[in-house]
């Protein structure tokens, strides 16, 4: 059996400056990253630094609204 963790972290109200330590360490730390959408202002940190990620930006282009967007993604989680 395979053991999986899934941690879901906010990114903060704003800038990269609000993300958490303990957020930041689990992004640091983390073998995967996935964020809902790349429009938020603390993305452009993850990028400063290489940071991989993906996104589900393009099921917010498919979904026609909010409740199937989340179901969406967590389905594929």
């Amino acid at each position: 059996m395979n053991d999986y963790r899934l941690t879901v972290a906010g990114l903060g109200p704003g800038d990269a400056g609000l993300i958490t330590r303990e957020t930041w360490t689990q992004i640091e730390q983390a073998e995967q990253i996935v964020l809902r959408t790349r429009i938020h202002p603390s993305v452009s940190a993850l990028d400063d630094v290489q940071i991989a990620y993906e996104t589900y930006d393009p099921l917010y282009e498919e979904m026609g609204d909010f409740d199937a967007l989340y179901a969406a993604i967590v389905a594929d989680l």
